[in-house]
């Protein structure tokens, strides 16, 4: 099982994560029940393809749909997590998922529900300072910032104005460097098929950098959307 180094618990209480992929999971938001779903799908299959290239990619991702799973999924989801249940989390994220929780048996349980499920387990390890995260190997940048989890209704600019401040300081000798999914959310396009990602800021974003006055940079501009920042350091042995 893979060991994360952070100073807290996920959520401040989960010890055990569960990642994985599942194509289609993100059609069953504000599906209450699997006969929701499948009424969503009918819906979208039944869809002209040739309206747009939008339908088009829509009927490709249908087409990878595993009814089977979405069903075994849903049934673990409303069992398990939830308003009035304890114990677990669920985090999605288009196709991808995190389920946490401190009962390693019951996330096992629900992987092994599901044939061919790849699922990545992880465990939180807190017993290291408060502001460091460790690496087995010397990371490359010294500091990591990473933003807020929000919808960004109440902060319009925010993403326009991050992409500009980064921009700005790449023909200089101040390191500023987003994440694989900081700079692939900065390529979504706002409108079209999956124009709704513009729309929120995820909280795995994240940006490191090698000088501490970066950060007062970033407080300056960004202050409202920062979450936390850690020094990064190898391992001690």
């Amino acid at each position: 099982m893979k060991v994360e180094n952070r100073a807290r618990l996920w959520y401040g209480k989960y010890i055990y994560r569960a990642k994985f992929y599942l194509a289609g999971i993100n059609r069953t938001y504000y599906c209450k029940t699997f006969a929701d779903f499948l009424k969503r799908l009918e819906k979208q299959l039944t869809e002209d393809p040739n309206k747009s290239m939008s339908s088009v990619y829509a009927q490709k991702a249908l087409a990878e749909i595993d009814l089977d799973s979405i069903e075994q999924f849903m049934e673990w989801r409303d069992k398990y997590t939830g308003r009035g249940k304890k114990g677990f989390m669920l985090r999605t994220e288009g196709s991808s998922a995190s389920a946490f929780g401190n009962d390693l048996a019951t996330l096992e349980l629900f992987a092994n529900t599901i044939p061919g499920l790849a699922v990545e387990y992880s465990m939180v390890d807190v017993n290291i300072p408060e502001g460091i995260k460790y690496f087995v190997k010397e990371p490359k940048r010294k500091y990591r910032l990473y933003l807020k989890g929000a919808n960004l209704k109440n902060y319009p600019t925010f993403r326009a104005d991050l992409i500009e401040f980064i921009d700005r300081y790449k023909v200089t000798n101040t390191t500023i460097r987003p994440s694989r999914s900081l700079k692939e959310w900065f390529k979504t396009p706002t409108t079209g098929w999956g124009g709704w990602k513009a729309q929120y800021c995820f909280g795995h974003y994240y940006i490191e950098y090698d000088d501490p006055s970066t950060h007062m940079l970033l407080s300056l501009m960004f202050n409202d959307m920062i979450t936390a920042v850690y020094k990064l350091e190898k391992r001690p042995l």
